[in-house]
């Protein structure tokens, strides 16, 4: 009898991706005399602290462990690659028994909602040192701040400085050593005043939605279009709830099936964020 728990697996931010996690071979179990039972357990992880007399079991982390490609439905804990092994146990119809083991893993990242502000006059520098807005990973953290103008390091976690010549919003996307990557909110705003009344100097892209608070749908106004914009929605954890092209300096995005609460649109270029702003939804 040959027994398969499939192979391990690494998730990148299991709480807001969508996808559905199988365990277990294909077939997760051959030779032998069927029919076969099937038992995944782990060894009981305490949770949130020692002491806590809390633990999870396989019963708690699969949808079922008598099956052979159970659904994941949690992982815990995350950022940690030592934990999460799930060990398969097969018996045929003789008891004849063999085991395997497969290790599940995650990266989870945090994103909070804190930003910075700072209006300046057109060829003055602002020195950022507020950190992240995005944490959490696995192992060593590499960071890149966007969008690149005016910023004297780009791979740096804090501590550089910024000399832009219009009005920008910085972000920055974070990227754990499995590969992992979250991206935030701007966290930096800076207002830049030209040197002269007579400057037409104006911020990459401004745009405007209304009605804000809105309910079934908004629209989008921008002061210039380019056909590689789009338009995205996130949460305030940062997860993406959608995605639209602007097709034109005047988009309508149906917002119908948004829940109550607070979201932040923005418009981006070929990737790269160019301005972004806070939406109610009703």
């Amino acid at each position: 009898m040959i027994v398969d728990a499939g192979a391990n697996q690494h998730l990148c931010d299991p709480d807001w991706n969508n996808d559905t996690i199988i365990i277990g071979g294909n077939p997760t179990a051959t030779g032998g005399i069927p029919p076969y039972t099937y038992t995944w357990s782990i060894t009981p992880i305490e949770a949130f602290f020692p002491g806590s007399g809390i633990y999870f079991n396989a019963s708690d982390l699969l949808n079922d462990t008598t099956i052979p490609n159970p659904v994941l439905i949690g992982v815990y804990p995350m950022n940690c690659l030592n934990t999460n092994y799930f060990r398969l146990t097969v018996t045929d119809a003789l008891g004849t028994t063999l085991t395997d083991s497969v290790q599940i893993t995650a990266s989870s990242f945090f994103h909070h909602l804190l930003w910075y502000g700072w209006t300046i006059n057109q060829g003055d520098s602002v020195f950022l040192n507020e950190g992240s807005n995005v944490g959490g990973g696995i192992g060593n953290l590499s960071y890149l701040w966007q969008p690149s103008h005016g910023l004297s390091d780009t791979t740096l976690f804090t501590g550089f400085w910024a000399k832009p010549n219009t009005t920008i919003e910085y972000y920055v996307t974070v990227t754990d050593s499995m590969g992992c990557q979250r991206t935030g909110s701007p966290l930096y705003y800076i207002t830049v005043n030209p040197l002269s009344t007579n400057s037409t100097l104006k911020p990459i892209l401004d745009f405007n939605i209304y009605p804000n608070p809105t309910n079934n749908y908004i629209i989008v106004e921008t002061d210039k279009h380019n056909p590689t914009y789009t338009a995205t929605i996130t949460d305030i954890h940062g997860k993406i709830i959608l995605t639209t092209l602007i097709k034109s300096k005047t988009t309508i995005i149906i917002t119908d099936k948004l829940t109550t609460g607070f979201y932040f649109i923005s418009i981006s270029d070929n990737k790269q964020i160019l301005r972004t702003k806070k939406l109610v939804k009703e």
